[in-house]
């Protein structure tokens, strides 16, 4: 099984710049958002929609992954991996 860990950690930082920037967009402006003829909140709505689904499908990707490349050790219940796991899979599903 090839590991990718390097690749996932890039992606990841990816998604959190991304993710960054729309939180700073929201925050500068907020006060404009009491304006319902505003394009920006359902922009800002759609995008952060799009945004938590793919971190959320990566997270349980990664979350995976790394538990694959610990070996027997990420099925261990002392690895904590698997209730990490089990703590992100209600985040695909709402």
């Amino acid at each position: 099984m090839k590991r990718r860990l390097m690749p996932l950690l890039a992606t990841n930082l990816v998604y959190y710049r991304t993710s960054m920037h729309y939180i700073a967009l929201s925050d500068n402006n907020f006060e404009k958002f009491m304006d319902e003829k505003n394009p920006l909140i359902e922009q800002l709505h759609a995008i952060s929609s799009i945004i938590k689904a793919k971190t959320s499908w990566f997270a349980s990707e990664c979350i995976q992954e790394c538990r694959q490349a610990m070996g027997g050790h990420g099925y261990s219940s002392y690895s904590k991996i698997g209730t990490i796991y089990n703590d992100n899979d209600i985040n695909l599903t709402w």
